[in-house]
Formats: C-alpha cells, structure tokens, sequence
C-alpha cells in the first residue's frame, strides 16, 4: 500500500500569555504610552485616601480652634506632672492603639471627667484626631454651642429631626462639657441633648464627652441622670482629678522669681532661659 505523504504544515506553539503581554508593555512604552498596573490603581487609591484623611482632620481642627491644633494637642504633648496623669495617658494610648476598631463598631462612648483645667479637653482631642487619621468621621462642639444651635435653629422654624441629623452622621461626636452651670440650659435643650445620644446609641455610633465635675462623686451623679444613663453604659472612663495646670504653672512661676530674688540679692546673674511657658491644659 502506497504510504502518504503528511501534508499538514507545520507552525510553532503559541508564546506564553505572560511574554505575549510584556512585548505589548515594552512596544506601547517605545511609544510613550503608559499603562496602568494593579499597583498603580493600589497607589493612587492609598494617596487619595490619605488626601481625604488630611482634609478631614484639617476640617476637625477647624472645629477644636487653634489651642487643639493637631501639631499642638496630641498625647506626645501632653505635660505629665502628676503621676495619676501617666497612668491616664498610658491606658488612653493602648485604647486608641489597639482598641479604636471594637470601640467604633460595638458604638462604645469615651468619658473624661475631672476639675478644669487639667486637660480633660486636650485628651479629647488627641483621641479625635487619632481615630480621624484611621478613616473615622469625627465632630466636635461644646456644651453652650449645641444648645444654641437648637435654639436659633427653632426660632428659625427648622424641624427638630432636620437639626439632630448633624449629631448623628458622623462615626465619632465628641461634646465638651454638656453639663454647664445650673440655669444656663432649658429643659428643651437638655431633651434635645438626651434625644442626640440616644439616637446615637441605637445605632450603635460612640459619643465622646468631657464632663467639669469637683469629685468623682459630682461626675457619677451627672452620669446617672436621665440624659447620661445610657451613654455611661459600657463607656471608657476616665478620671482627671488631679491639679489643674494653671495651678502648678503659676506655682512654677512663683518658684522662678523667688529663685531670681534670691540669685540677685547675692549679686549673681537672675535665672535666664528658663523655657518658654506653655500654654495652660484645659
């Protein structure tokens, strides 16, 4: 039998995919033409990322005022003269290191209380600007502004629901002092108040407070009212009863000039370049 011949012409395998898409790379980059990368898409995404970040915590700054600068209120900041401090500042650094994620999800409230002008509002804010930095919405405002805010909202004829919906966006509201002074606040703005942090706590959206309170007797009494009750529920605490700041700044003022009376009355030089006084914790 006559045997035949194979005809069938003989081509070569295809090249590997992974060779086929690195020549397309390098001619589309002898031309001037760039292609995008997953690692490209994964860098600009991380860059407008923190771009957000940046404008959120500038935007929180603007609200805490130039005295909570984020360059000037942050825990590295904090002057730790009474040994109670230290241990306050140690547990609230491993909060926000190692806790601020449950803390967000599970709607957990952070409680600083304590005599004024010991830092109870310097802590507050290096903790807002720790979780603005992680992605978390934060705002702030004080006692006095909230309630304004509703007042001159109603004489306006805004709705009630209209106003809350500012105090119950964010991930994170913090408010200094809600307590003021007997009679400076109306039962309405204390119920608007009461109806913002209860809101808050349904949905599980952590409320952070200071509280000026002249023992930890006065504070527990303000957290278990009507308003506080549900807020206290499961909170961080923290209690700043330690002396205030402008009290040993004054002291340590009172110090330096007796040490230069001193100085100048046995004909030596007065004491110079002492450092620059910081500004007082609130």
């Amino acid at each position: 039998m006559e045997q035949l011949n194979d005809t069938t012409p003989q081509t070569n395998p295809p090249a590997p995919v992974g060779d086929v898409v690195r020549d397309q790379l390098a001619d589309l980059a002898k031309r001037g033409i760039r292609v995008r990368t997953e690692a490209d898409v994964q860098r600009d995404q991380e860059r407008e990322l923190q771009r957000r970040r940046g404008l959120a915590v500038r935007a929180l700054e603007q609200q805490l005022g130039p005295r909570y600068g984020r360059s000037c209120a942050g825990l590295e900041q904090y002057e730790i003269y009474h040994e109670a401090q230290a241990e306050v500042v140690a547990r609230l650094r491993y909060i926000l290191e190692h806790e601020l994620a449950g803390m967000a999800r599970d709607g957990q409230s952070m409680i600083f209380s304590g005599t004024v002008g010991t830092g109870k509002d310097h802590l507050l804010a290096a903790s807002l600007y720790a979780a603005c930095e992680r992605g978390y919405s934060c705002d702030w405002t004080d006692g006095l502004t909230f309630y304004a805010k509703f007042r001159d909202g109603i004489k306006r004829g805004d709705l009630e629901q209209d106003l809350l919906k500012a105090y119950l966006k964010p991930d994170i509201f913090a408010i200094s002092d809600p307590v003021p002074p007997a009679g400076q606040v109306s039962d309405y703005g204390l119920q608007m108040l009461k109806r913002a942090v209860d809101e808050r706590y349904r949905f599980r959206k952590p409320t952070w407070l200071t509280l000026n309170a002249k023992d930890p007797e006065e504070a527990a009494g303000a957290l278990t009212s009507v308003v506080f009750d549900r807020l206290a529920d499961g909170a961080e605490t923290f209690a700043c009863f330690w002396p205030s700041y402008r009290e040993v700044a004054r002291k340590r003022a009172k110090e330096r000039r007796e040490q230069g009376f001193k100085d100048a009355s046995k004909g030596g030089p007065a004491q110079a370049g002492e450092a620059p006084a910081r500004r007082a914790q609130r």
